[in-house]
């Protein structure tokens, strides 16, 4: 079956809107693709001079059939193979679709599953911001307000006594902010093959 790239199949078969990945050697390693969050579809790039072909998508999941997936587009990479061997990379952006009730504003991919060498997603928690806030009100802190309050205004004396304990929270609350925000931050990265891949496959998905 020859991949489907642009548009729309008829798509019989009622789908899911969530794409479950497993790995070859390990059935309880799984992964878990939503349609809240999103994904980089990276393609098998077929071998055409001449002619773009699409190599990457960003965007978000709509719908996952048994043998393609339905996405919306908001950015996309093509390749364009030269007569020379040298490539053309060609970047398209869309008008970014964050709701599932606004598919129209944006662009709609058909993927055949076969043509899937990776998927990709980067996932926040709110802590993370959270932790972000923390480091950036920490760094303010330290530079405006540590100051401040460090100074007596009657004589006009600065205090170190309460300048350098001040400073040094400062530094902790940045020291954990900055934690949070980065621990809290993943990205994760799903190479797909259809048949278990040999020798190792503990690294290696295929899609439910």
């Amino acid at each position: 079956m020859s991949p489907s790239f642009y548009g729309q199949d008829s798509l019989s078969t009622k789908p899911d809107t969530v794409l479950l990945l497993q790995s070859w050697t390990n059935p309880k390693k799984t992964g878990k693709i939503r349609n809240d969050f999103v994904i980089t579809v990276t393609l098998n790039l077929p071998d055409s001079i001449g002619k773009a072909v699409p190599q990457t998508y960003d965007g978000l999941l709509l719908y996952n059939y048994p043998d393609k997936i339905v996405m919306t587009v908001n950015e996309e990479k093509l390749i364009q193979k030269n007569i020379n061997g040298s490539k053309t990379v060609i970047q398209k952006s869309y008008s970014f679709v964050d709701s599932l009730k606004k598919i129209s504003d944006g662009e709609i991919r058909t993927i055949n599953k076969n043509n899937i060498k990776y998927i990709s997603h980067f996932t926040e928690k709110r802590i993370s911001n959270v932790g972000g806030a923390i480091a950036v009100l920490s760094v303010l802190t330290a530079l405006v307000v540590a100051p401040l309050v460090s100074i007596d205004y009657k004589t006009g004396n600065f205090r170190e006594n309460i300048y350098y304990p001040t400073l040094a929270g400062c530094g902790t609350g940045f020291a954990v902010g900055l934690t949070l925000n980065i621990s809290c931050r993943k990205n994760k990265s799903y190479t797909i093959s259809q048949y278990s891949p040999e020798p190792d496959g503990y690294y290696y998905y295929h899609i439910k």
